[in-house]
């Protein structure tokens, strides 16, 4: 079976057709037709809030707005799995919170996974359900939301993660 993927980056990449025809070109070099490329494109622009910037050169926006962007190009393909590499960072607390919210719609979606390459804990106890907790390249933890968050099972775990959660929690 193949399965629908889509990989958003740190810092998207971003050309300098308007953001309508960025969408669209996606669909297109996939056999969708030109014309209904360019209508799927603006309903992608009205699902991250760029509708009214469609025409507008995708180099002229925002850090936020140019990682909205990048969600809309992933969310037209209909993604089955998101991978997801820090897609906040760098970013102002308003369009952190604006993403994080995409995410979390994008993730109600049926049959949909989310992956997500995060720093943040504040973010990690927002979205997930499930943390992977990663140090020099090795899966250390793997733990439901709820089992990696209870306060009494710290204690047990590796002292990266220890030190982590208290170097965020405590101090």
């Amino acid at each position: 079976t193949n399965l629908r993927l889509a990989m958003v980056f740190q810092k998207p990449y971003v050309m300098r057709f308007h953001l309508q025809t960025q969408i669209a070109l996606s669909l297109w070099w996939r056999g969708v037709s030109w014309i209904l490329a360019k209508k799927k494109a603006l309903l992608a622009l009205e699902k991250v809030g760029l509708l009214d910037h469609c025409h507008q050169s995708g180099r002229s926006l925002s850090g936020g707005q140019q990682q909205r962007l990048a969600l809309a190009r992933a969310w037209i393909s209909g993604p089955q799995l998101w991978l997801l590499d820090e897609p906040t960072a760098s970013l102002d607390s308003h369009s952190k919170r604006e993403i994080e919210q995409l995410m979390l719609d994008f993730s109600l979606h049926p049959q949909t996974s989310l992956v997500l390459v995060s720093h943040q804990l504040s973010q990690v106890k927002k979205l997930a359900t499930r943390v992977i907790f990663v140090d020099k390249g090795k899966i250390i933890l793997d733990l439901s939301h709820s089992d990696f968050f209870n306060v009494q099972l710290w204690s047990s775990f590796p002292l990266p993660v220890q030190d982590l959660l208290n170097e965020e929690y405590i101090t």
